[in-house]
């Protein structure tokens, strides 16, 4: 079953991406969600796409990362935004900026990139 990018990327960015696949009818509750199988959505698609919606950890789901003990972080430190790793309460740093729209622009390309898309 082919679906649109768009509909890809809204189910990898839900915040539960296998419950998002079997309500979408990607896959079959029980599947394994192979990525590489189900998701034709590039790097670039999903760029493109946040930046029409909300970016997950800005703009909704801010908690959701904000909570994490392990995974994407940033934190906003002396007017500097941080964006990098949270592992076992350690943060490691991967990069910064200086203003909001430059912290928008970063945040969204860690994201993306973590998702492990074609480029």
């Amino acid at each position: 079953m082919s679906h649109s990018v768009d509909t890809q990327l809204d189910v990898l960015f839900s915040g539960n991406a296998y419950a998002a696949a079997v309500a979408h009818g990607f896959i079959r509750q029980g599947d394994a969600l192979r990525w590489a199988e189900v998701f034709t959505a590039t790097q670039r698609d999903a760029l493109r796409y946040l930046d029409s919606h909300p970016i997950p950890g800005i703009d909704c789901r801010v908690s959701s990362y904000q909570d994490l003990t392990d995974g994407p972080k940033w934190r906003h430190e002396d007017g500097k935004y941080i964006i990098g790793w949270l592992e076992r309460g350690f943060f490691e740093p991967q990069t910064s900026a200086s203003s909001e729209q430059e912290f928008r622009t970063k945040w969204a390309a860690f994201l993306v990139q973590l998702l492990g898309l074609a480029a």
